[in-house]
């Protein structure tokens, strides 16, 4: 198993990953990755991931999306207004499950999560 960090593009010498992350939201180009996830998954393979991002309250998306700049800048690149589950269905994985809930602990705008697994068909 691999772990991603801020890499959109990998050389595979071998055979293909199965992946785990949790960093879809500090990645800058997340489509690009994600692409780049899917063609080094074997058919079968997974992409485990557990993600803060886009919270569906709308008073906690708009503090989100007031607050990605600054946290993108001095939080590691982190993007509190993304939606996980979408990047994720996006780069053609199934996702099953998706999991979307509130953390009991931590401030709400980063503490929307998204876990589920992805699974190249």
């Amino acid at each position: 198993m691999r772990t991603a960090t801020r890499s959109t593009s990998v050389s595979v010498q071998r055979e293909p990953y199965e992946w785990t992350t949790d960093s879809v939201n500090t990645i800058a180009d997340p489509a690009a990755a994600m692409k780049e996830v899917y063609r080094l998954l074997r058919p079968g393979g997974r992409f485990l991931f557990v993600e803060h991002g886009l919270s569906p309250d709308p008073d906690v998306a708009t503090w989100q999306h007031r607050l990605s700049g600054v946290t993108q800048k001095w939080g590691g690149g982190c993007h509190l207004d993304r939606d996980i589950g979408k990047i994720v269905l996006a780069s053609n994985l199934e996702i099953e499950p998706l999991e979307k809930f509130q953390l009991t602990s931590g401030l709400r705008v980063g503490s929307y999560t998204y876990r589920g697994v992805g699974i190249k068909v």
